[in-house]
């Protein structure tokens, strides 16, 4: 009866941070404060009184004066450099808590470079040298690459400044994975292993979400799904390769995308469906390229799951977002009228609709399930008998 207490899994999405969406933050005039990171817990006050995250200067002075912080609509934060104290900027990665009004940008903290950490060697499989479809990493490896960033003084002051659980995967992305995968033509999956297996399972997921309920999300799928912990899943930022640096062997993010690795993994069917994470920070079906990945699906007929972090996200959070216009999505222009043009060929956007209400309906029976299985029996120490999980989903979908 394993079954009846699973909770679904959907989708990630393709997050791609280009460089003239970062430059379109420091057009025209451009101002930056730093805060020093030993002081990012004292409040800010303009005027005398406290400043919170939902007030906003309304000029560049007050700005100036304020050092309010205010992240993006993606929940991006750029930590800068000064050189010669004026617009000259160098970005050397993201940060917490950025903020803009205008053309103006500030700056919380800094965060320090991240260390090396040993289970990420300097060599491995070139991405150009790759099939698409087995742009994969291991369960396991997936989960000892967050640890590993976790465990760093660099997340530790993003953390402190932004709030653990606002820690998102642009901000993994800028601080671990680019540095880490720099000049090397390597994915972080392709530096973990050389040789990489087709992909078991397709994760969609938005780059604006926490990189802590996604954590747990995927620790889902070894617990609850009982997915061994080999399994090889597509994660784009981990199996994509981030740093546009033109390395040998490497390929640009535009060059990647012609090779449409997210709908080749999807037209391979992978062996457990489509897994999408939800988490409380972020809307995944805002994003046009989530969207997308569930169009592809009901294309290729592969299963989506709705996957989310059971501590974190309530029945009440799956049932207010189960109705979703995904006609409002949003990416670049450049992608968006390529998206909109398939997915409009593909029978349009109130399908999809239907579709993730179909998931998400399910996925309020499956937390519910869930969270009753923990109070019964307690997930955590409860042995269950190792099954076929093809098996295992069947009777979940003849239970529904």
């Amino acid at each position: 009866m394993v079954a009846a207490y699973i909770y679904d899994t959907s989708r990630f999405t393709n997050r791609r941070i280009k460089a003239r969406r970062l430059q379109a933050l420091y057009d025209n005039e451009r101002h930056i404060q730093a805060f020093d990171s030993t002081n990012v817990d004292q409040p800010i006050k303009r005027k005398g009184k406290e400043i919170t995250n939902t007030e906003g200067p309304t000029d560049a002075r007050s700005q100036l004066e304020s050092g309010l912080p205010i992240n993006d609509k993606y929940g991006r934060a750029i930590i800068m450099e000064i050189e010669n104290n004026d617009a000259n900027l160098k970005t050397i990665g993201s940060v917490p808590n950025v903020g803009r009004v205008g053309s103006q940008v500030v700056v919380k903290a800094r965060a320090p470079k991240a260390s090396r950490p040993e289970c990420i060697p300097r060599t491995g499989a070139k991405l150009a040298e790759v099939d698409p479809i087995r742009w994969s990493i291991s369960i396991k490896d997936w989960i000892k690459f967050v640890h590993a960033c976790i465990d760093t003084d660099t997340w530790r002051v993003i953390a402190k400044a932004k709030g653990e659980y606002n820690i998102s995967m642009y901000d993994l992305n800028d601080h671990f994975v680019k540095p880490w995968t720099k000049n090397t033509a390597c994915s972080i999956a392709g530096l973990m292993n050389r040789n990489q297996e087709k992909a078991s399972v397709m994760i969609s997921h938005a780059w604006g979400g926490s990189v802590l309920e996604t954590l747990a999300s995927m620790r889902t799928l070894i617990t609850m799904y009982l997915l061994p912990e080999t399994t090889p899943i597509f994660f784009c930022t981990l199996c994509m390769y981030q740093p546009e640096d033109k390395a040998e062997g490497g390929l640009t993010i535009a060059e990647q995308l012609k090779k449409s690795p997210f709908a080749a993994v999807i037209g391979s069917k992978p062996k457990y469906g489509m897994f999408a994470i939800h988490t409380t920070t972020f809307e995944l079906y805002k994003r046009l390229w989530c969207v997308h990945e569930v169009d592809e699906s009901k294309e290729e007929n592969v299963d989506i799951f709705a996957l989310f972090d059971s501590e974190r996200y309530n029945k009440d959070d799956m049932v207010k977002n189960a109705i979703i216009e995904t006609i409002r999505a949003d990416c670049s222009e450049n992608d968006k009228l390529y998206l909109t043009t398939k997915i409009k060929k593909n029978g349009g956007f109130e399908l999809l609709d239907e579709k993730i209400k179909k998931i998400r309906t399910q996925g309020v029976a499956d937390l519910i399930a869930v969270h009753l299985f923990r109070q019964v029996f307690g997930i955590d120490n409860i042995e269950v008998e190792q099954r076929d999980v093809a098996d295992l989903m069947e009777s979940t979908r003849s239970m529904a």
